[in-house]
């Protein structure tokens, strides 16, 4: 499946120190190789829900998340954000 990576998410990654972004590209290589389920099954992956239904979270660092959706041609990587800002904004979501 391809990966295709949004602008907003170009941005996020051009602020990230060589390594890291190497480490997280690296992490999206999974998104190609690996079926949806085993994904899911590995933790790696997750839908989420709420406002956000429709969008995952991918787990492609220890330290960074990507929120995906899943276009006609695979996966887009719609954003790139902490576990932390991650829950924040769910979170807020979920109040609003």
């Amino acid at each position: 499946m391809t990966v295709t990576v949004h602008r907003r998410a170009e941005i996020a990654l051009g602020t990230l120190d060589l390594r890291e972004r190497q480490t997280f590209l690296h992490g999206l290589q999974r998104l190609q190789t690996d079926d949806r389920e085993s994904l899911v099954s590995s933790g790696r992956l997750r839908p989420l829900t709420g406002p956000a239904e429709g969008l995952f979270a991918f787990r492609a660092s220890q330290r960074l998340r990507a929120v995906l959706s899943l276009g006609k041609s695979g996966w887009v990587v719609e954003d790139v954000v902490s576990p932390a800002r991650l829950t924040h904004l769910l979170a807020r979501d979920r109040n609003q």
